[in-house]
Order: structure tokens, then C-alpha cells, then sequence
């Protein structure tokens, strides 16, 4: 199976959190907006205005093989939720 790997990377900070692996970017921009918009005091949530999310390439869990295609999703202000909407 080839699973997609995904970063948030912190704007101000210049870097990328760790990877995480989902199926697709649809997948991976529900996760996105599910932990900006969760509410909980973290930076992410805090600071969503400077997090954007990247796909940073794809991983096959047979061979063990990663190859590289950095591709930039959204940012946490395409999927911040006003609360007053909610």
C-alpha cells in the first residue's frame, strides 16, 4: 500500500512538525482543520494564522521506499472556522 506523508509547517518558525501519514489530501485537510479548529490551548490552535500544510511526498509500506513531491495544501486560515458560524 502507498500512503501519502504530511507536515504542518510553522511559518514564524521556519520549520516542519513531524510527518504523519494518511490516505489523500482531502483526508489530511479534515485532519488540518479538525486540530485548528479544536479549541484546545496549543500552538496550533493558537497560532493557526501561521501554519500551512504540505504534502511532503508518498510512502509504500511493502518496499519501504519514500519518494519526495513536496506540494503545498492550504494554510490554517483556508480552514479556521468563525465561531460565531458554528
Amino acid at each position: 500500500m502507498t500512503l501519502k506523508m504530511y507536515a504542518v509547517k510553522d511559518t514564524v518558525q521556519g520549520e516542519m512538525m513531524n510527518p504523519f501519514l494518511l490516505r489523500n489530501a482531502e483526508e489530511a485537510r479534515r485532519n488540518f482543520a479538525q486540530a485548528i479548529n479544536s479549541g484546545r490551548d496549543n500552538n496550533i490552535c493558537i497560532y493557526y494564522k501561521d501554519m500551512q500544510l504540505y504534502e511532503l511526498g508518498e510512502y509504500n509500506t511493502t518496499t519501504g521506499e519514500i519518494t519526495s513531491n513536496v506540494e503545498y495544501i492550504c494554510s490554517g486560515l483556508d480552514v479556521k472556522v468563525d465561531n460565531k458560524e458554528a
